[in-house]
């Protein structure tokens, strides 16, 4: 079976941000809600562009943007220590349809701590806060404690260990993505048709009710 690659890995100086996607995805929703308006249309089919289109940004940002490219490529050798298997995930995160594992890097045992990992010397700069080309701490913006790295364990009682985090990907936030990207030109057919009256409302309900059919086939069929 062919692996399939859905994301992309950007420059440090290329990477724009989560909010940066959403503003611009929210800008645009909200214009066309407004020009819905203006124009005697509905709210309800400009709201659903303007859904579709946070939707799309988002999903844009978590392909395409999320991940930075630290340059080449590393060999890993460790011990599975715990799996994350996209059945347990819920909410937001069921969309990341990706199967996960956690190593403790070799030589390192259970119980090894994120500061024992990485100064072995060994491979324990491969969980080291990175320093992309912007000579600053990927993690530094993220949290007010600064870089703690992975750390989990597999059974209650056990200690903490510090781990390497991988990922094999799944496709289910490229297959939204599709979905709402072919949902937005039934949904901004809608807005229009709204604005006509009588015959156009009956073409605004079809092209929304296509527009939803989408999206579901979307949210479900990840």
């Amino acid at each position: 079976m062919a692996y399939h690659q859905y994301t992309q890995c950007v420059s440090d100086a290329d990477h724009r941000g989560q909010l940066a996607y959403l503003g611009v995805g929210g800008l645009l929703g909200v214009a066309t809600v407004v020009g819905v308006l203006l124009a005697g249309g509905a709210l309800l089919p400009g709201a659903g562009v303007t859904a579709l289109l946070l939707i799309i940004a988002y999903c844009k940002w978590w392909l395409y943007d999320r991940l930075i490219c630290l340059g080449g490529e590393r060999c890993a050798i460790g011990m599975v220590l715990t799996v994350e298997p996209p059945q347990n995930k819920s909410g937001l995160d069921a969309f990341d349809t990706d199967y996960s594992i956690n190593l403790v890097l070799s030589p390192r045992k259970v119980g090894d701590d994120q500061a024992k990992t990485e100064s072995d010397g060994i491979q324990g700069d491969l969980i080291k806060n990175q320093l992309p080309l912007g000579n600053r701490p990927l993690h530094a913006d993220l949290s007010r404690e600064g870089f703690t790295g992975e750390k989990t364990r597999q059974w209650g009682n056990d200690p903490y260990t510090a781990v390497l985090h991988c990922e094999f990907e799944g496709g289910g936030v490229k297959t939204l993505y599709d979905a709402a990207q072919a949902a937005l030109v039934f949904a901004a057919a809608a807005t229009v048709a709204c604005s006509i009256p009588i015959l156009g409302w009956v073409a605004c309900a079809i092209l929304g009710a296509i527009a939803a059919v989408i999206t579901i086939a979307g949210i479900i069929g990840r």
